[in-house]
């Protein structure tokens, strides 16, 4: 039986990992860049990930502490994500922002929506009269190219099948963690080696359950494909995953006499190999949780 101390600790873990995805994710899903100009300046909120599939969008700019230069007008720069890296590839189509009828310090443009995993490159750029660059604003301020700003488009996510991946991943990083503790104890102790290999086993099986029927369904009615981890390389979330439970189902038939028969002597792994690769499992799943999710293309 595992100690109370660890079972806290994995707990503690696992709380703080909850409150790391929900600063990653909040911090890559909605930046707020602004741009400087002579006596005013531009204001625009990027939202890399549009949830709702009924409505067109709506992107906005606020100006803020003046106005904007007479004659100059405000260009929304845009093109399908999949026109992008081919030879001879379309380039950006420029839109004029128009003045909010209700909010004189706010530039609108409506764009319709694209079908659930589509993604859009957009830049925004306030020209003088003559067509000369005065301000530019992308999700990456400062870098060399303007396709870093992405929006993608995702289908709603239902709420039962949401919460269900949620609790499932965290239940997997519970055990994840609680194999990282009791890899650090004496493993060549027949007690503490059949603990891990269950510990291995039962995080296998979180995360298999997860990632493939509830992870795979939840994507589907997202992003309008079940699965992107292969080919590997095409979905930094996918990716993830993949590696993740590839990683604990190999662990566990490297440790499968503790994992299924109780007996450590059937197990491919020595003590001291057990311990060095679940210790590396651990700081591997918890860096994989904490990307952000939906981030797209590596």
């Amino acid at each position: 039986m595992m100690k109370p101390y660890k079972i806290f600790l994995a707990l503690l873990f696992t709380l703080a990992i909850i409150i790391g995805i929900r600063y990653t994710n909040q911090n890559y899903n909605q930046i707020e860049k602004k741009a400087y100009g002579d006596g005013f300046i531009l204001a625009h909120e990027f939202n890399h990930i549009c949830y709702n599939e009924d409505r067109d969008v709506i992107i906005s700019v606020e100006v803020e502490d003046g106005s904007l230069p007479a004659g100059s007008s405000l260009g929304f720069f845009y093109k399908p994500a999949r026109l992008s890296g081919y030879e001879g590839e379309i380039g950006y189509t420029r839109y004029e922002m128009k003045q909010a009828l209700a909010y004189p310090d706010r530039y609108e443009i409506i764009i319709p929506r694209g079908e659930k995993g589509d993604r859009v490159l957009y830049y925004l750029e306030l020209n003088d009269s003559e067509g000369n660059e005065i301000a530019l604003l992308t999700s990456e301020q400062g870098a060399e190219s303007t396709e870093e700003t992405r929006l993608m488009f995702a289908g709603q996510r239902p709420r039962y099948l949401f919460l269900g991946h949620v609790i499932v991943m965290l239940a997997g990083f519970v055990f994840v963690s609680l194999a990282f503790l009791t890899a650090l104890s004496n493993l060549k102790d027949k007690r503490n080696n059949t603990i891990l290999g269950k510990q291995i086993f039962l995080a296998a099986i979180f995360i298999f359950v997860g990632l493939v029927p509830l992870g795979s369904l939840l994507n589907n009615q997202m992003y309008g494909t079940y699965w992107k981890g292969l080919p590997f390389g095409i979905d930094i979330t996918g990716s993830l995953g993949f590696i993740i439970l590839l990683y604990w189902l190999i662990m566990m038939i490297l440790m499968k006499g503790s994992a299924f028969v109780s007996n450590p002597s059937k197990n491919i792994l020595p003590p001291s190999g057990a311990r060095v690769l679940a210790v590396i499992g651990f700081l591997i799943t918890a860096a994989a949780y904490l990307v952000p999710h939906g981030t797209g293309e590596f």
